[in-house]
């Protein structure tokens, strides 16, 4: 196991880590620490700057709370081996576990660490960055022998994902797409009278059966309209809550701009959710051709496709 020190200094921006990092046992276990940050998110905004700082305290409290609920969960985690992936956050301890003081000792104090890799060809060989050194050359000397624990506490891929989204370089980042989204008004989301006069809209897809409401309609309609559209704004932002159907509009979306020989590409900030949005594709399109049967081996095939060919970024 190769061991890197946080040290947070040298004038670099703050990261994820470093802030997850400065939080002591006492803080991660205040339920309320970060919850007085969190403010609404405005509907508009004057800047870029202001844009991303409104969903920066919202990513900070998520990832505390989840650290928090892996804490309290600790002693009901079963007791099996565990297998480090990149981006796991792991508490490392000099016993097995079996409570949340069992991180906090007199000969060990609470000692954190990311999993930056993990050799493939040896999966006990990983690099870590730690939030400060775990033991120094003369003491593991001293001892005939010395076990760490990896105590698994939560990944950090997703959110260290958003959070780099959300500090970009101001420099080499390409921000015109989220400027056009915050200079957006009511003209953008009107019909292009262009295009109108020109009545070259075309016909679009129809997923009368599929049971969308108004606002599904009218979103993949929109969409559909703006992307055939060259007189104005080509972006579009499509906001709802947990629930409201956003996965199930974007796959037919996506369906309907396949059927119209549009290639797209489609982004997400998990895994998971890009294989959701392609398994639905993929029943979409194989209902739509009539492929009744074996869609889930037709289905199997492209999501071992999908997956082999995901990129990590």
């Amino acid at each position: 196991m190769e061991q890197r020190q946080n040290s947070g200094k040298g004038g670099r921006p703050i990261s994820l880590i470093d802030l997850v990092f400065s939080w002591s046992i006492r803080d991660v276990l205040d339920a309320n620490i970060c919850k007085a940050q969190v403010k609404k998110i405005p509907l508009t905004f004057n800047s870029t700057a202001e844009y991303f700082n409104s969903f920066v305290a919202p990513l900070i409290e998520e990832t505390h709370a989840e650290l928090l609920s892996s804490m309290t969960t600790l002693s009901r985690a079963p007791s099996q081996t565990y297998e480090p992936q990149a981006g796991d956050l792991v508490a490392l301890t000099d016993v097995r576990p079996k409570c949340i003081s069992d991180l906090q000792r007199p000969k060990m104090s609470y000692l954190l660490a990311y999993v930056q890799s993990v050799d493939s060809d040896d999966p006990d060989q990983l690099l870590i960055l730690s939030s400060k050194p775990i033991l120094i050359e003369q003491e593991i000397q001293r001892r005939e022998k010395h076990t760490l624990f990896l105590v698994y506490l939560m990944n950090m891929t997703t959110n260290l994902r958003i959070w780099n989204a959300l500090h970009p370089d101001p420099n080499g980042g390409n921000l015109k797409m989220i400027n056009k989204i915050i200079q957006m008004n009511g003209a953008d989301e009107e019909d292009c009278a262009m295009c109108l006069s020109e009545k070259n809209s075309g016909t679009n897809p129809s997923f009368k059966s599929y049971g969308l409401n108004d606002s599904q309609e009218a979103v993949i309609t929109g969409c559909i309209n703006t992307w055939r559209c060259s007189h104005q704004n080509t972006v579009k932002l499509v906001w709802g809550p947990p629930g409201a159907g956003k996965t199930k509009t974007v796959s037919l979306l996506l369906c309907a701009l396949l059927r119209m020989k549009c290639r797209t590409i489609t982004c997400a900030p998990t895994n998971i959710a890009v294989v959701e949005g392609a398994s639905r594709l993929v029943r979409l399109v194989c209902e739509t051709l009539g492929y009744d049967t074996k869609i889930d081996d037709l289905l199997d095939i492209c999501l071992k496709i999908l997956k082999f060919s995901i990129v990590d970024i």
